[in-house]
């Protein structure tokens, strides 16, 4: 589906089973809380927003982390600027299936020329008595990982969801324009892996 936009980005949002993933898109893209909890029926939105001044369509694709969907993430990704890995705070077993899941997706990325882009989520942060999952052990693990950044997220108040958008957005442009730049660069004999540490410079904010 063509993002129409003056420069268009297409993002994953990435759930583990029980995360709220449904629910956070629709909180960002129609600015409420989905009255279905079974899930939106759609997999692929749109909005349109202004990022550093610029009009940008971000197509958002919301991909299920199960392994039956394994073999279709290759082609989930490949054409992505950036992805958000979302869990739920209000359970450990979703950090640890998301922790095992992220495994897959990097080998799915592992050919970009250029870092690709991980925003973490960590969704229900207004369940707080229901809370299993400590900031600092999911900040240690980002920055072991390379996430650019992690927020922690309510898709039922709405709390930080669309400043984590944004920051994914923001992350996408980079992306994209970063591949545009090494398509017009002369080539240089370097090793894929070494192009990729020497831009892999990510931030936890």
């Amino acid at each position: 589906m063509q993002v129409v936009g003056e420069l268009a980005v297409r993002v994953n949002v990435a759930g583990v089973g029980n995360s709220g993933t449904s629910s956070l898109i629709c909180r960002y893209v129609h600015g409420h809380y989905p009255a279905n909890q079974n899930g939106l029926g759609d997999y692929f939105h749109t909005k349109h927003v202004s990022i550093d001044g610029k009009n940008v369509g971000v197509g958002i694709f919301e991909t299920i982390l199960k392994y039956r969907f394994a073999t279709m993430m290759p082609l989930v990704f490949r054409d992505s600027d950036a992805c958000a890995l979302v869990f739920s705070l209000a359970s450990h077993e979703s950090f640890d299936e998301l922790k095992d899941f992220k495994k897959v997706v990097d080998r799915c990325v592992e050919d970009m020329p250029y870092c690709y882009p991980f925003v973490l989520i960590g969704n229900k942060s207004d369940q707080w008595e229901n809370r299993q999952v400590s900031r600092f052990e999911v900040e240690d693990w980002c920055k072991k990982e390379g996430i650019c950044a992690y927020f922690e997220t309510s898709a039922k108040t709405g709390d930080i969801v669309d400043k984590s958008f944004e920051e994914l957005g923001r992350l996408a442009v980079i992306f994209k324009k970063s591949k545009y730049m090494m398509k017009e660069q002369p080539v240089v004999e370097e090793s894929a892996h070494e192009s990729k540490k020497s831009s892999s410079k990510c931030i936890i904010i």
